[in-house]
């Protein structure tokens, strides 16, 4: 009862003298509401509403399997690439009609690389280039099982 009172002559006070826009009134209660504002977002910054955060990971979508049969040609006493670096490359099968020798580079292949026998399939689980050399006219069958990312 008190409080309405107060309030009451506050009021009369106000509607005799009206305060001036950008006055001393004005700019205290702005002060105020300023203050008022820093306060709740204090207590608004204190209060955790974000969920613990985590560490971000790269992730690919790969698209569905991709089956490609090719046929590579060595000529006698030379190298040929057999297959390719490829980042996407699950597993590949290759057969070769004479004997051959593989290796990583050309260098590998030609000086005692890894020797693989004739008409014997050999799977490599590998994303990395190979190379091949044969003494004699080779051809070389390749299969290989890859997954290609997705595209948007």
């Amino acid at each position: 009862m008190a409080e309405d009172i107060i309030d009451d002559v506050i009021d009369a006070v106000e509607d005799l003298f009206p305060h001036k826009p950008g006055g001393m009134i004005d700019r205290m209660r702005a002060e105020d509401a300023r203050r008022e504002a820093a306060q709740k977002e204090r207590e608004q910054a204190a209060e955790h509403i974000e969920e613990r955060s985590y560490k971000a990971v790269k992730i690919v979508q790969l698209g569905p399997e991709i089956s490609n049969v090719n046929i590579v040609n060595i000529p006698a006493g030379g190298t040929q690439m057999i297959l390719p670096n490829s980042p996407y490359r699950f597993f590949a099968v290759f057969v070769s009609s004479v004997a051959i020798t593989i290796g990583k580079d050309q260098g590998q292949a030609l000086s005692g690389g890894y020797p693989i026998a004739p008409n014997v399939p050999f799977q490599v689980n590998s994303r990395a280039q190979i190379w091949a050399s044969a003494a004699t006219p080779a051809v070389v069958s390749i299969y290989t099982e890859s997954y290609g990312p997705e595209l948007y």
